[in-house]
């Protein structure tokens, strides 16, 4: 269901970003989303981007790459 979800999201995010750009936190990666969600949402997080909310994508993407992936 998520999965549906998210492409939708991915879908609608690239047309009208400012529908979703309020609520980057919602797209942030938990440890235990497979794969092929946190793909999409880091597409999400990518397409809603703006000045508004950079600093927290960008922070929440520094984590992503600096945490151990046990």
């Amino acid at each position: 269901v998520q999965y549906v979800v998210l492409c939708a999201i991915v879908s609608m995010a690239a047309k009208r970003p400012s529908m979703f750009s309020q609520h980057v936190s919602e797209f942030f990666i938990r440890g235990t989303d497979p794969a092929y969600l946190a793909i999409l949402k880091l597409e999400v997080m990518t397409l809603i981007a703006n000045s508004g909310n950079i600093h927290t994508i960008l922070g929440e993407f520094n984590y992503y790459t600096t945490r151990d992936n046990k």
